[in-house]
């Protein structure tokens, strides 16, 4: 078999050409994963499974969040312990704005 780009002889086994490199004609190599490939599908799978931690907080969210619409319906003041948890369990504005509500 010759190479077609530079016309010296290889083996027939040969995948590339010794002489310039070369791929051999019809052979198909395999394309490697590039660096940032590799980095994004790390990420996003990194992504998934934290995404799939945060169902878990829905558990607690949402009582919460209910507990306090309630409460405050009635006229009832929430007490601080449940405004700090609201502030570190639930989200950090929510959280805020109770502890400086004076209501």
């Amino acid at each position: 078999m010759y190479c077609t780009k530079c016309g010296r002889e290889m083996s027939d086994d040969a995948v590339y050409c010794p002489n310039c490199g070369s791929s051999v004609h019809g052979y198909n190599t395999p394309k490697k994963d590039s660096t940032m490939f590799t980095v994004i599908k790390v990420f996003m799978i990194i992504s998934c499974v934290v995404y799939g931690f945060a169902l878990f907080p829905l558990l607690w969210m949402v009582p919460m969040t209910q507990y306090y619409i309630k409460t405050k319906n009635e006229g009832k003041n929430v007490s601080m312990t449940f405004k700090i948890l609201t502030l570190i369990f639930v989200n950090v504005i929510p959280g805020i704005l109770m502890i400086i509500d004076e209501s």
